[in-house]
């Protein structure tokens, strides 16, 4: 069965304080003791010195243990309350997901 890579990059709003980033990224985390399947998850600021960005300041990534998984997370009340404060909060949202075996 595959695995899914999910990429969230993410255009915060110049106004927004770190520390509500910060607390938005440590939510996202704890949907790892909710979710079982969450493989992994990092998450932090642009560092690349490409200047390829396209104005994204942030991101973060998960691997679901499957497909079904990625529809758990998606479908559960406490991301889409994440998700909803991330677009309240930011400019521009880009996901991609893709699946692979591991």
């Amino acid at each position: 069965m595959p695995q899914v890579q999910h990429i969230v990059l993410v255009q915060y709003k110049q106004d927004t304080p770190q520390e509500k980033i910060d607390e938005i990224f440590t939510r996202l985390g704890d949907l790892q003791n909710e979710i079982k399947g969450i493989l992994s998850y990092t998450y932090g600021p642009n560092s690349s010195p490409e200047n390829l960005n396209q104005g994204y300041s942030h991101g973060f990534t998960m691997v679901f243990a499957s497909p079904e998984v990625r529809d758990e997370y998606l479908n559960n009340e406490t991301h889409q309350a994440i998700g909803a404060e991330i677009l309240d909060n930011s400019y521009n949202i880009l996901v991609l997901d893709y699946n692979f075996e591991p």
